[in-house]
């Protein structure tokens, strides 16, 4: 996503996520700075916040960067995966109703230096047969602010033997798949505690980063200085 900051420029681009992290009832200093997006084999759906007070991305409260955007140009990306050099294949369901989930999954194969994406596919709802990407953390919200879902996603991890996987509770209105209410004028909005999940590995070439790089931690910040040559 290329976005338009609020004083017309361009500057910056972002990623845009797999499920609604956290949703807050928009007003001033608390909104919903992300944008959700699932894809089929026929086509992309995305979703952002039709709320007043709205943005599509934000960064602030700490962070050296103080960035907003109302709007940007969407760009989408795909490949086949048979173009790729794949190496790991695995599906594998997660349902708290389902007695033989597990949320550990071992390679079956090796993989030299993996590259590991998840995703959660919806079999059922609106948004069936849609797959929405993991991700690596999930925000928790103990109110519930949203009538279809407050928070949710897949969260995953992975080392060089096997895949982690982390789905929310029903300590509120979680889900595995997430898209509230609030996002797209409700159109498509979707909770689900069950989906199946599909993991992809590649093996990459590991190349070592020659530059060294300093890095600043005060307490109010952690920011990524540029390379020293």
């Amino acid at each position: 996503m290329n976005l338009t900051d609020t004083r017309g420029k361009l500057t910056a681009m972002s990623d845009a996520v797999g499920a609604n992290f956290v949703v807050y009832t928009a007003g001033l200093y608390r909104q919903n700075y992300h944008i959700v997006h699932g894809v089929s084999k026929e086509r992309i759906r995305v979703w952002i916040d039709s709320q007043n007070w709205a943005y599509i991305y934000a960064g602030g409260d700490g962070y050296a960067v103080n960035f907003a955007a109302k709007e940007g140009d969407l760009e989408m990306y795909a490949w086949k995966s048979t173009s790729m050099n794949e190496q790991e294949y695995s599906q594998t369901s997660l349902c708290p109703d389902d007695p033989s989930e597990t949320f550990e999954v071992p390679y079956r194969n090796i993989v030299q230096n993996p590259l590991t994406r998840a995703w959660a596919r919806s079999n059922t709802g609106p948004n069936a047969g849609f797959l929405f990407p993991g991700s690596g953390a999930m925000a928790f919200g103990r109110t519930i602010s949203d009538s279809i879902c407050s928070y949710g996603g897949l969260v995953y991890a992975y080392n060089f033997v096997n895949m982690r996987f982390w789905r929310p509770t029903n300590a509120t209105n979680g889900g595995l798949i997430c898209v509230s209410n609030f996002f797209g004028n409700g159109t498509n909005s979707q909770r689900s505690v069950d989906a199946e999940i599909i993991m992809r590995s590649w093996g990459v070439k590991s190349k070592r980063n020659s530059h060294r790089w300093t890095v600043e931690v005060p307490q109010d910040k952690c920011i990524r200085t540029k390379p020293k040559n």
